[in-house]
């Protein structure tokens, strides 16, 4: 089973229609249900990144994840969380999509635990 976060994201939401249309079996987390869209073979699940006590049951059986996290500051916070999240689960296999934009001369500080230049 592969977890896709961000699913309701630009990215997200085109990986979640592309595992339906190919017949792949998808597991989409979403903070909030409202959002989710009906997909054949996707299954949508409640939690966040932000509260890990929320992610054990979001990851149990996955044992793929492509990770995605909004442009936010505590984008590594929330990575980090679902890293651990699925370690603890056994997902094997971990594709994580990155911010664009977020190398150091660009002046943007996403998801980065250090400080950065903007100058």
């Amino acid at each position: 089973m592969i977890l896709v976060t961000g699913g309701t994201g630009l990215i997200g939401s085109e990986v979640l229609r592309l595992l339906s249309r190919t017949g792949v079996p998808g597991r989409a987390l979403v903070r909030n249900s409202s959002r989710a869209q009906a997909l054949p073979g996707i299954t949508w699940v409640q939690g966040d990144l932000a509260k890990p006590e929320t992610l054990a049951s979001v990851f149990a059986g996955c044992t793929k994840l492509f990770l995605l996290t909004g442009n936010v500051e505590n984008a590594s916070d929330l990575q980090r969380h679902a890293i651990a999240a699925a370690r603890q689960a056994g997902v094997a296999h971990v594709v994580k999509l990155s911010a664009f934009g977020a190398s150091h001369w660009r002046g943007r500080c996403s998801g980065r635990t250090t400080s950065c230049r903007t100058s």
